[in-house]
């Protein structure tokens, strides 16, 4: 008994109110003075009680003198409150989801630790319902790639550009040209997601040092359309890396890109 009133009073009932509840359960129906006497209340506040049960719907009242007073039955009540509980938080999701509409998405935020980003990660990959830009080393595609395979067999179209030797069924991947060591060890540890132009993810990952990795998260749409369009042009510039000899030689070969690849540091925001 004392389990069903702690229950009761988490959806807002009083003890008072519990006990008079349970006590009419118990009855076919009783007067207000009968009440008082199986429960111990006093009378007065137990037709306080009895007012604020027949507001809840929990109590009916037959008009005799004096009145009868009834539990409406558990399963019609209970029905009853978790109708008004699902409307009520439905109302509360609708009121949020405005509050977040008027939200700025300008906000830039930091993820801590490797297991974060890729969680962070993960959860974008899961949530897109059109595209995926994603830019990085072969072993990071390789932990996201269950996630992007559920996603691209939806219809959503996933691009990535790998820093390394990556493949993957049904979803397209450009692998870089650029294979000198310190170079591709730098490109290697670097991560650049957008999905459906919502949601943008940065970071320099190692694996070796987890936590010390922080990710960039941004939902900024002057943001994210620029940096698309920048990763963009680097797939269409490896592309043409990979379909030229020549184009390939220069990029490996030229001062320019040597001078720009060499400082990991720079790379973070080429």
């Amino acid at each position: 008994m004392n389990t069903i009133m702690e229950l009761l009073t988490r959806f807002g009932f009083s003890k008072n109110e519990a006990r008079v509840y349970l006590a009419l359960v118990q009855e076919d129906a009783a007067t207000g003075y009968q009440i008082s006497k199986n429960t111990g209340i006093s009378r007065a506040e137990v037709y306080r009680v009895l007012g604020n049960l027949a507001d809840k719907g929990a109590v009916v009242w037959q008009q005799t003198e004096p009145a009868l007073y009834m539990a409406v039955e558990p399963e019609s009540f209970l029905s009853g409150l978790e109708a008004k509980f699902n409307s009520d938080l439905q109302k509360v999701r609708v009121e949020f989801k405005e509050i977040n509409r008027q939200k700025s998405n300008e906000t830039i935020v930091y993820v801590k630790g490797y297991d974060h980003v890729v969680r962070r990660a993960k959860q974008m990959i899961q949530s897109a319902q059109n595209e995926v830009y994603l830019r990085c080393g072969a072993p990071f595609a390789a932990l996201l790639q269950d996630d992007i395979s559920k996603v691209s067999s939806k219809g959503v179209k996933v691009r990535i550009l790998s820093y390394g030797d990556f493949t993957l069924e049904g979803v397209q991947v450009v692998i870089h040209p650029l294979r000198q060591d310190e170079v591709h060890r730098h490109r290697a540890m670097q991560m650049l997601m957008i999905s459906d132009i919502r949601q943008m993810l940065v970071g320099r990952l190692d694996s070796q040092n987890p936590d010390t990795v922080i990710g960039t998260y941004s939902e900024s749409r002057e943001i994210i359309h620029i940096v698309r369009e920048l990763i963009r042009a680097s797939f269409h510039l490896t592309i043409l890396g990979n379909e030229s000899d020549i184009v390939s030689s220069f990029m490996n070969n030229h001062e320019l890109f040597q001078d720009i690849y060499k400082d990991g540091s720079i790379m973070r925001y080429d």
